[in-house]
């Protein structure tokens, strides 16, 4: 299992997974969305650009994310999403300390060094989302998508589609938002989609995805949802999240 730290983030093996699963397990805890700004989403004006390389030259000087320990933790899951696992940056605070960013699930591994276009930007905004929990509880998620990185491999340990994610995040202002599977009110998953809260950088869209989207040819994941009832199902970088069995 690929697991959180409060700041920098370690991958961890994911033998255990299984030969034939080819989605991700991953842990959510990103309790609030400091550095994702309402008005520029993930801009410059945040220590990160979709222009240039997650890498870079491994320093921030004091910019943005890395002020501030909420700003590093966001930068983690960002660095976690977009990366494989074995690839990781270094960048280094207002202080001259370095911290590393490790990589896990790999959505969208070409902005290490290069430019992030709006194939990459949709991925890594639908990984941010998924991993959006503002009450800051770690739950184990069951991710799939339409990406090489997680495909669509299914868990018998996680039984339960809490719901979908998609949007961009980078824009100005972001475009952003989630709809509810069957199991997102329940059990482990109760609160965790934040659509309409204060804090939540999403809004629902049509609120359950069994309206908005499309599926795969199994039935299991969204593929293309649209943001609003009889509106195109435009958006098709989703990421369907899976819950562990429900308990009271």
């Amino acid at each position: 299992m690929l697991s959180i730290g409060c700041a920098v983030p370690s991958a961890e093996s994911e033998g255990d997974l299984g030969a034939d699963e080819a989605s991700v397990v991953s842990v959510n805890g990103l309790s609030s969305v400091n550095g994702l700004s309402s008005v520029n989403g993930l801009s410059s004006v945040n220590g990160l650009s979709s222009v240039n390389g997650l890498a870079g030259i491994g320093v921030l000087d004091g910019v943005g994310w890395m002020t501030s320990a909420a700003g590093r933790n966001t930068l983690s899951y960002v660095v976690r999403c977009a990366l494989p696992e074995n690839h990781f940056i270094l960048k280094k605070d207002q202080y001259g300390k370095w911290y590393r960013f490790d990589g896990a699930i790999g959505v969208a591994p070409s902005w290490e060094w290069g430019s992030c276009n709006t194939e990459c930007q949709e991925w890594v905004s639908a990984c941010l989302m998924a991993h959006i929990n503002l009450a800051g509880n770690n739950v184990p998620i069951w991710v799939m998508a339409e990406n090489p990185a997680i495909q669509f491999g299914t868990n018998a340990s996680y039984p339960n589609r809490e719901g979908g994610y998609f949007g961009n995040l980078f824009l100005s202002p972001p475009v952003a938002y989630g709809c509810k599977g069957p199991f997102a009110s329940e059990g482990v998953g109760a609160g965790r989609m934040c659509g309409g809260q204060a804090g939540c950088p999403y809004r629902t869209a049509g609120d359950w995805c069994i309206n908005e989207c499309s599926y795969n040819a199994s039935g299991t994941a969204y593929t293309a949802c649209a943001s609003a009832p009889g509106l195109t199902k435009s958006f098709t970088h989703v990421i369907t999240t899976y819950l562990g069995p429900t308990t009271n």
